[in-house]
């Protein structure tokens, strides 16, 4: 399937940023710096595994509240809110409001990222398909 052949790859942005469970807040914060400078948006860091499992998230915030020796894994959310491409638009707004987030990471089967739809981007792409 291709990722343009669904309402959601169509909405999905490759602009995201991992971290890896293990790292230190202050390294997550330099590379930030370094790789994300021509970003739209970003507000979340995903954690991923090294089989690159999607294995949790934090925001910015969070990582702006530790220390710069504090490892990943000991801040993130470790449950993820994700959809997957197939996922109907409506669910994943679904998803959005009762997590209460603007990001939903897209995953395949393995868990593995794929990218990243914004609670707008589909707000859009909804509005765009009634009228």
């Amino acid at each position: 399937m291709s990722v343009s052949s669904t309402d959601i790859g169509d909405a999905m942005t490759n602009e995201f940023f991992t971290a890896d469970p293990e790292e230190a807040a202050g390294n997550v914060k330099r590379r930030i710096k370094t790789t994300t400078s021509a970003f739209s948006s970003f507000t979340y860091i995903y954690v991923v595994n090294k089989r690159g499992e999607l294995t949790g998230v934090f925001d910015l915030h969070d990582l702006m509240l530790q220390d710069a020796g504090a490892r990943v894994y000991k801040f993130m959310t470790p449950n993820v809110a994700a959809a997957s491409l197939t996922t109907p638009v409506g669910l994943a707004l679904k998803k959005m409001v009762k997590y209460k987030i603007n990001g939903l990471p897209i995953i395949n089967e393995r868990r593995k990222m794929l990218g990243v739809v914004m609670m707008v981007d589909l707000v859009e792409s909804m509005q765009e398909r009634l009228t």
